[in-house]
């Protein structure tokens, strides 16, 4: 799929015909201007996002309208329209450090500021990384800014990158990936810098509520840093080799009480697999997938300063959403 490669604008052209037509036109330069303050985040009509904005932040080659199911999907269920987003990079294959420092970082701080604060959650944000986007979301939640990330949830994530169509050139986000599993810097600087060699050694999930594995470094929640690592991977992906590249270490710590019949198998804690036929991107347009995406972002948890055990699980009842 192609990049968009388009810029949306809050200037609307201001034309004179004389007469009659003046006004009409006049009428139509504000109808303009009206509907495009709808398509931005204006501070003065901010929603209550109460669980923070939702980012959802898309892969190689693909733009935001991927995630046109997931947004309708959680605003049918309650969640305002204001607060779901998704990110357009300028191009489809950024390298992860460039994409999340230079683009999804200032357009987090731009989103937050259209959201007045009311309370501590709306300080941070979701964020939904798709494909490679799971890999640029997780350097921001877990290399920038840490204090701004309520919730991280990978689908299709290739988390410890992917060996599909590799070598690729340096300085790419699909370079970033290759090969999977890098065992040094000269492999992947990002790999090594979020996951680090071969052996258990750095946190994969810092700040996370979950429990990470035996020898690994344990980056715990603290005062300002506290967030919920969920990982999202279909039965067979051909784009992610190995499959184990999708699971991440230290994900979870909390139970996500799903209905008693929905397609999904915790796989290792916070590491979910969807058990329905699909494919890298079709899971994406899955119902069950929004279900999921809203238990995770409304689900109580503690909150950064509190001083709950990683092992505690916080439940959160299941509400059928309601039928539009």
């Amino acid at each position: 799929m192609l990049d968009k490669g388009t810029a949306a604008t809050d200037d609307c052209p201001m034309v004179r015909i004389p007469g009659g037509r003046q006004r009409i036109w006049l009428v139509a330069s504000l109808l303009c201007c009206f509907a495009t303050s709808l398509s931005l985040p204006a501070k003065t009509r901010a929603a209550d996002c109460s669980s923070g904005p939702v980012i959802f932040v898309h892969g190689l080659g693909q733009d935001s309208s991927i995630f046109d199911h997931l947004i309708a999907g959680l605003a049918a269920r309650g969640v305002p329209r204001d607060c779901l987003h998704a990110l357009d990079y300028s191009d489809g294959n950024l390298a992860i450090a460039q994409a999340a420092e230079q683009e999804l970082a200032p357009y987090v701080e731009r989103l937050l500021a259209a959201h007045p604060a009311s309370g501590a959650m709306s300080a941070r944000v979701n964020l939904v990384g798709h494909s490679m986007g799971a890999l640029s979301s997780r350097w921001y939640a877990a290399r920038l800014r840490p204090d701004r990330v309520r919730t991280w949830i990978s689908t299709s994530g290739a988390n410890h990158g992917t060996n599909w169509k590799c070598p690729q050139p340096d300085g790419t986000g699909h370079g970033d990936m290759c090969p999977a599993f890098a065992r040094n810097a000269g492999d992947s600087a990002v790999q090594i810098a979020l996951n680090g060699g071969p052996e258990p050694d750095v946190d994969e999930s810092p700040y996370g509520l979950g429990r990470d594995s035996a020898g690994a470094q344990h980056v715990a929640p603290d005062a300002t840093r506290s967030i919920l690592y969920l990982t999202v991977q279909v039965s067979r992906d051909p784009y992610i080799v190995p499959a184990a590249s999708l699971r991440l270490d230290g994900a979870g710590g909390l139970t996500l009480q799903l209905p008693a019949r929905a397609p999904w198998r915790e796989l290792a804690p916070g590491n979910f697999r969807y058990t329905e036929p699909s494919g890298h991107d079709e899971v994406l347009r899955s119902d069950a997938l929004v279900d999921f995406i809203y238990l995770a972002i409304s689900a109580t948890r503690p909150e950064p300063g509190a001083t709950t055990s990683t092992s505690d699980s916080v439940h959160r009842t299941w509400h059928s959403p309601q039928s539009s």
